[in-house]
């Protein structure tokens, strides 16, 4: 009789699967500070900070401080801004926890309706904003 052969470790299975790496895609976080606040963009394709500055202008003239509280506060308020500069789709992406506190950042953000319309060379429809309203509260 003839000697068997070992089969070799790899023959009869199917070759080991290396895990799929998730591509780590950078995003360019844009961000003016300022005296109320902090406006946000997360676009790789946005290259107008003068447009930002624009936005960061008008809400923060728009927003009437509220009534002196003794803690600080923040609300995050999340909108877009359409081709034509219309605002769109505002809301409270993080909440402060005070309802009252919460609603000026909204209103601010709402008197600010419309902005100009979006650069000419930014190619997409539109963009979307973040605006983290700070309030510092009296130590």
């Amino acid at each position: 009789p003839q000697p068997v052969k070992e089969a070799s470790k790899d023959s009869g299975k199917s070759p080991s699967r290396v895990p799929l790496r998730e591509a780590k895609v950078e995003k360019k976080i844009i961000s003016i500070p300022g005296p109320y606040g902090n406006l946000e963009v997360e676009d790789m394709e946005f290259r107008y900070d003068y447009y930002l500055n624009l936005i960061k202008s008008k809400i923060d003239s728009r927003w009437d401080q509220p009534v002196a509280y003794k803690n600080p506060k923040q609300v995050l308020v999340e909108f877009i801004i359409r081709r034509n500069g219309m605002i769109d789709n505002i809301h409270v992406k993080e909440s402060s926890g005070d309802f009252f506190f919460d609603q000026t950042a909204l209103r601010a953000v709402r008197l600010s309706n419309p902005f100009p319309p979006l650069p000419r060379g930014y190619k997409e429809d539109f963009l979307r904003v973040k605006y983290r309203f700070i309030f510092g509260g009296e130590g």
